[in-house]
């Protein structure tokens, strides 16, 4: 089946790292891969960069239950699986011809992938970007076997706040804090969903829920961010290690993000952990 998804990227800048002319550099520069929109926002500190992947497609293709949907699923997980490489492909070229020249870079912190009606959210280490489509065939995965019961996810964070927070303090370094290290998680809003420069990390609540302001969330298995792609496990997760035809010039990143805890966010904006390698709430 031909499946022909269209993608929206949206990049949202740190306000003192943004220009008129580097937003145009930028879309210029990503237009290949589809329509680019440049944003800025409030200055944070740390200063934080977002990547937005916006994926409009009119079939539905989450569930199996809808006609169609496992054949479709196979042609977007390629397709994903393609984007992913460009868009990695595409970060580091602009960043490494622009560094050649002494001209100004940029370092995302966070990558959201818009799916229609869930939205994997994954904080990144070093630009690296997870295998997007083996996140997403994981979270299918776990969709389908009920694995979530009466929670319908509207985010899922690849890891969960409580789990980066530690990877962070774990990892603690001048890099790691630069490339996300705060009270609140990576990005404009945190990993458990709580707008960064708003305060610390969600109130946790009985029951392991956590309360979110505005839902936000991610979604994914473990992955090696300083290796490439991430391989299946053969346990139904995603393993650290890089795949087949993994760009072995890509820049080494200075640690692994363990993407195995996700925190999972429905509509009202709880969060409730959940481990993606034993399939049950954490």
């Amino acid at each position: 089946m031909i499946v022909h998804p269209s993608l929206m990227e949206t990049i949202d800048l740190d306000e003192r790292a943004y220009s008129d002319e580097f937003a145009a550099d930028l879309r210029r520069c990503y237009l290949s891969i589809g329509p680019v929109r440049v944003h800025r926002h409030t200055a944070t500190d740390p200063a934080h960069n977002v990547m937005e992947l916006s994926v409009h497609m009119a079939k539905k293709y989450w569930r199996s239950s809808d006609e169609g949907a496992d054949e479709l699923w196979d042609s977007v997980r390629e397709w994903l699986a393609s984007k992913t490489y460009f868009v990695g492909s595409t970060i580091r070229n602009f960043n490494a011809s622009r560094a050649e020249r002494g001209d100004q870079t940029v370092d995302y912190d966070r990558l959201d992938v818009a799916m229609g009606p869930i939205t994997l959210q994954f904080a990144l280490v070093g630009n690296e970007l997870p295998a997007i489509d083996r996140m997403a065939d994981a979270l299918r995965a776990q969709l389908n076997a009920g694995a979530f019961g009466d929670v319908e996810p509207v985010r899922v964070l690849m890891p969960s706040q409580r789990s980066y927070e530690e990877q962070l303090t774990a990892h603690a370094s001048p890099v790691a804090a630069r490339v996300g290290a705060s009270g609140d998680a990576p990005g404009e809003a945190g990993a458990a969903g709580e707008p960064r420069g708003q305060g610390g990390a969600a109130g946790a609540e009985p029951g392991g829920r956590q309360a979110t302001d505005d839902g936000a969330g991610a979604a994914g298995a473990r992955e090696a961010a300083g290796g490439g792609q991430a391989r299946d496990d053969g346990a139904g997760g995603v393993a650290d290690g890089p795949a087949a035809g993994a760009d072995a010039d890509a820049p080494a990143v200075p640690w692994e993000v363990d993407r195995s805890v996700w925190g999972v966010v429905d509509a009202q904006g709880e969060v409730r952990e959940f481990d993606s390698l034993s399939g049950t709430w954490a």
